[in-house]
């Protein structure tokens, strides 16, 4: 679900009232760092009347980096003790809205960087909700890393032949893990120095820690080795892999407790989780189908692979990197997380908004040439392989570079990023340029404009048409302005108490 219609009527309403509650996110699982607590307008903690600024999900184009951004909030009121309370360094609050004294929405998450000010007025300062995954959200010191059993050892106890028994018995099975929708991966070597990836289907305990894993193939990519045979004492490694649509492994990191009780995408192990209670609609899952139109493949479906054979220091982004090599990135919107892509906007599968003269209250700035991007290329290329090891290489170029400085090639790695079947990784690669092309080979502009805020329900990566008798570019002709051009959103301001956004705009 997303805001209601009159919630979203209320935007752009002439007049209206507003008020705010900010409720701390208590115990859950392995996160004990303050209580739960909901503040309100009123009451002995109350929030301020100062100005409640929203910063939602920023991008920039070509290189494909985000900040996630957050939301800062002013509360009244006598905090102390701060350590037995919810204000809590890292705690985890929402940000709910009431407009007309109406059901209240959802309309920020975030972790509390900062709490400053005195005399019973505090500014707090919240880092956004993909921003706090730096770690998993638990106060436990050895499970704050995402996958924190991988490159864990364990050793042969039996020799093993592939061809006549496929269980792998070892020293410790606990340290093993996979998604419950696919098969798991450990890496094995033999004395000799070999390695190969084995593939396994379910572990069984014979005297703890010690058991067997049910291997089910030899095999796996990226490895081309195929080694069918093992000798005691030989090592295996574990492997997280996260097999699948990059919007659903997203969705797991964040949803999954190990205990499959957290709504339909609890399918990882608890270390491979964000380690918090969110509550499942969180998932704007409707959204994500209805958006997969704008990444998904002529046939079969658009899956990638992710190899940890070590704990990701630098957490979810360990992930999310790999996803913005691809141009993909979360974002909230409306109060649910969903997933959106870099476009072209002059093919874009859909318009999102129109913006017109009365929608625009002022022109904070026009880079006809955006000062955020370094470079212009004169070949956007993919670099893929096939199921034998074979490298291809698919490209879009251009004749002559279209500015300086220039570079030849924009060349992205994703041979060990794609899932290498179904379809076949080049089919993947000719979807993503068909994205990423027109931002690696042209200029590009940036607008930022402020609007009404009815605009606040758009998300980075949102296509818009602007009509403008007080804007143009160079495509425009003489005596010509923007008549409904495109443009992707890089990212959004959202300032409630002026009813306003400041929408930054990227044009091609």
């Amino acid at each position: 679900m997303s805001w209601s219609s009159s919630f979203i009527n209320s935007l752009s309403s002439p007049s209206k009232s507003v008020e705010y509650a900010l409720r701390f996110i208590g115990y859950s699982n392995d996160y004990f760092l303050g209580s739960a607590k909901t503040i309100r307008n009123s009451g002995m903690i109350n929030i301020g009347s100062a100005e409640v600024v929203i910063d939602n999900a920023r991008i920039t184009p070509q290189i494909w980096s985000v900040n996630f951004g957050g939301f800062s909030i002013q509360i009244n009121g006598d905090l102390r003790p701060l350590d037995t309370s919810a204000f809590r360094k890292g705690a985890i609050a929402e940000l709910h809205m009431r407009r007309d004294r109406k059901f209240p929405e959802l309309i920020a998450i975030g972790q509390l960087r900062s709490l400053s000010g005195g005399r019973g007025v505090w500014n707090l300062e919240f880092g956004g909700l993909i921003s706090a995954l730096t770690s998993r959200l638990s106060t436990k010191k050895n499970e704050l890393s995402f996958f924190y059993n991988a490159g864990k050892t364990a050793l042969v106890t039996t020799n093993f032949n592939y061809n006549s028994d496929t269980k792998l018995y070892l020293s410790d099975i606990t340290i093993f893990e996979r998604d419950t929708n696919f098969n798991g991966l450990i890496s094995v070597t033999d004395s000799a120095g070999v390695s190969a990836n084995y593939k396994w289907s379910t572990k069984t305990t014979t005297i703890a820690p010690a058991g067997y894993l049910q291997i089910t193939d030899t095999l796996v990519w990226p490895s081309m080795t195929d080694l069918k045979v093992l000798a005691i004492n030989d090592v295996v490694v574990s492997v997280a892999r996260l097999n699948g649509r990059p919007d659903f492994i997203f969705n797991r990191m964040l949803m999954s407790t190990g205990n499959a009780t957290q709504g339909p995408f609890d399918h990882y192990p608890k270390s491979w989780g964000a380690g918090i209670n969110f509550d499942p609609s969180l998932i704007n899952h409707q959204s994500m189908s209805y958006y997969y139109d704008a990444w998904k493949t002529a046939s079969g479906s658009f899956e990638v692979q992710l190899l940890f054979s070590e704990p990701a220091t630098s957490g979810i982004r360990s992930v999310i990197n790999s996803f913005l090599s691809m141009g993909m990135f979360p974002v909230l919107c409306q109060g649910r997380i969903e997933w959106r892509v870099a476009q072209d906007p002059a093919n874009a599968f859909r318009i999102d908004a129109k913006i017109t003269d009365k929608d625009i209250y002022s022109i904070e700035s026009h880079q006809i040439y955006s000062t955020s991007q370094p470079v212009v290329f004169g070949k956007s290329s993919i670099l893929t392989s096939t199921a034998g090891g074979t490298k291809n290489t698919s490209s879009r170029e251009t004749s002559n570079v279209r500015g300086l400085p220039a570079k030849n090639e924009n060349l992205r790695d994703h041979r060990y990023l794609y899932k290498i079947d179904s379809p076949a990784q080049s089919a993947k690669a000719t979807v993503d340029l068909g994205r990423l092309n027109v931002w690696d080979l042209n200029t590009y502009e940036e607008l930022v404009i402020s609007c009404s805020e009815r605009f606040a329900g758009l998300a980075a990566g949102d296509i818009v048409a602007i009509t403008s008798s007080y804007i143009y570019g160079f495509n425009e002709g003489s005596g010509k302005s923007y008549l409904s051009k495109r443009a992707m959103i890089l990212g959004i301001r959202w300032r409630p108490s002026a009813s306003r956004c400041i929408i930054t705009l990227g044009i091609v």
